[in-house]
C-alpha cells in the first residue's frame, strides 16, 4: 500500500479493504497516480460529502441526534430523501437516528427509514398539489381584476399582501403582511426579495393578495 498523506484517504482505504478484501489501490496504475488519487479525490469527497451534510441539517439544533450518527449513514438517508424540504429530511434523518437507538440492525432502520420517507414524499406531493390550486386561484384573480381595469370596470386598483396573522406565519410573510402597491407593481422586502402576488412567497403560502379601489383604499373604505 502506498503511503496515504491524508487522514481522508486512509478512512476511504480501509473502509475499501473491510469491504472488498482483495481491493489494493496499487491496480490502479503507478504510484504518483495512485498517490494522487488518494490524496486528492478522496479527500475531496470527503470535504464535498460533509460540507453537503452540514447544508442539509443546517436547521438542526444541538440537541438533535443526528449529530452522531456516521457520515455515511447520513448521507445514504439524504439520496434517498432528495426533493423534499429541508425540515423533512431532517425529520427522516432523525427517524433512522431513532431507529438506530432503539437497537434495530442497520438493515431494518434503512428499510423502515425508506417507508417513513415513501410517507413524507406523498405529504409533500399533497402539499404541492394544494400549492398548485392556490397559485391558479391567484393568478385568475389577477387577471380578472386586470380584465376589470381595460373594460373601466375599475379606474385604478392597489392590491394588499395580507398574512394569516397566526404563529405559523413565517418571517417573510410577516414582512409582507399590510404591504400596499399598484396593480402592475411587486412586493418587495427589506433584503431585496420581490414577489408579484401570483403565487405565494413560498411553498403552502398560505397568504392571499387583497384588490381593493385605490379611491376606497385612500378613504379608509374597505
Amino acid at each position: 500500500m502506498p503511503e496515504l498523506t491524508s487522514s481522508a484517504a486512509d478512512k476511504i482505504y480501509q473502509d475499501l479493504k473491510k469491504r472488498f478484501p482483495d481491493f489494493s489501490i496499487e491496480e490502479y496504475g503507478k504510484p504518483e497516480f495512485n498517490q494522487a488519487v488518494a490524496d486528492g479525490f478522496s479527500d475531496q469527497l470527503y470535504q464535498t460529502q460533509e460540507k453537503a451534510i452540514k447544508e442539509a441539517v443546517k436547521y438542526t439544533n444541538s440537541n438533535v441526534r443526528i449529530d452522531s450518527l456516521p457520515k455515511n449513514e447520513i448521507s445514504q438517508v439524504i439520496k434517498r430523501g432528495a426533493g423534499l424540504h429541508s425540515v423533512a429530511l431532517k425529520s427522516c434523518l432523525n427517524y433512522y437516528a431513532g431507529q438506530i437507538e432503539s437497537g434495530n440492525t442497520k438493515a431494518n432502520a434503512r428499510k423502515n427509514t425508506n417507508r417513513y420517507i415513501e410517507r413524507k414524499y406523498k405529504e409533500r406531493s399533497k402539499v404541492l398539489a394544494q400549492d398548485s390550486i392556490l397559485n391558479n386561484y391567484r393568478q385568475t384573480e389577477y387577471q380578472a381584476i386586470g380584465d376589470g381595469i381595460s373594460q373601466g370596470i375599475f379606474n385604478d386598483v392597489v392590491k394588499i399582501w395580507s398574512s394569516s396573522e397566526d404563529s405559523r406565519v413565517c418571517d417573510i410573510c410577516k414582512e409582507l403582511d399590510g404591504q400596499v402597491v399598484g396593480y402592475n407593481e411587486s412586493f418587495q422586502t427589506e433584503d431585496g426579495r420581490v414577489f408579484d402576488g401570483l403565487s405565494g412567497a413560498h411553498t403552502a403560502c398560505r397568504c392571499v393578495i387583497q384588490y381593493i379601489d385605490r379611491e376606497l383604499f385612500e378613504l379608509g373604505i374597505y
